[in-house]
C-alpha cells in the first residue's frame, strides 16, 4: 500500500509541476544514453584487447 501511495504522490507532483517532469525525464534519458555509450566503449575496448592477445604468437 505504501508503494501505491508513493506513486500517487509522485504522479500528483508531476501533474502539478510539468517543468520538473520534463527535466526529470530528460535527465534520465541523458543518463541512460551516456551509460549506454560507456558500456559500448567498454565492450569494444575489451574486444580489442582480447583480439590483440589472441593474435600474439604462442611460445611453445
Amino acid at each position: 500500500m505504501a508503494i501505491s501511495q508513493a506513486t500517487t504522490e509522485t504522479v500528483k507532483s508531476w501533474r502539478d509541476d510539468p517543468e520538473k517532469t520534463i527535466e526529470w525525464i530528460s535527465m534520465s534519458v541523458t543518463f541512460f544514453f551516456l551509460a549506454w555509450l560507456g558500456a559500448r566503449a567498454l565492450v569494444y575496448a575489451v574486444t580489442d584487447v582480447v583480439s590483440m592477445f589472441s593474435s600474439l604468437p604462442v611460445a611453445g
